[in-house]
């Protein structure tokens, strides 16, 4: 049997096991939870603030230098062209006023891999709006691309290029 020391012995052992797992458990999930326990509180009050005008905002300009001014380029969603023919009126390839001769561009209609159309340089200001294309297409929807390759003064020095995913509606 055991005696009354060994009792307390194993009693004081058992306690400090208890008391060295509290202290574990304890330390696991302070350290698990430090950032939000001890971190900066980063929610957004929900209390209503009247918010004001930023007095800095106004009207988008653009400045542009001489030696270095931004092309702009068009965009499409969606081109409707005739179907069964290759003479296509009513698409509107232009190359915008706002590129004030800086800039040609060069306009492709693809399918995929395939070339429909390929326009010659395009000045500032002018439109295309008559196209023929390489062969005709039949009634459907279809994913194409217009490829759009601006070119420098020397009309010899292609730049960044530009690349508009449209549905062609051939009907």
């Amino acid at each position: 049997m055991e005696s009354s020391k060994e009792k307390r012995n194993n009693n004081r052992l058992v306690l400090i096991v208890i008391i060295c797992s509290l202290i574990i458990s304890v330390g696991l999930i302070v350290g698990l939870n430090y950032n939000t326990i001890f971190g900066k509180n980063d929610t957004v009050s929900k209390e209503k603030i009247k918010q004001q005008i930023d007095e800095d905002a106004s009207e988008f300009f653009e400045k542009q230098e001489e030696d270095a001014p931004n092309i702009i380029l068009p965009g499409w969603k969606q081109i409707t062209i005739d179907a069964n023919t290759t003479d296509i009126t009513g698409v509107d390839f232009y190359n915008p006023d706002a590129n004030k001769g800086y800039y040609y561009l060069k306009f492709q209609l693809k399918i995929g891999d395939e070339i429909l159309y390929e326009s010659n340089l395009v000045e500032a200001g002018k439109h295309i709006q008559k196209i023929k294309i390489s062969r005709p297409l039949n009634v459907g929807v279809y994913d194409a691309i217009v490829f759009i390759q601006p070119y420098k003064m020397d009309m010899e020095t292609p730049t960044n290029n530009g690349l508009v995913k449209i549905k062609l509606v051939v009907k």
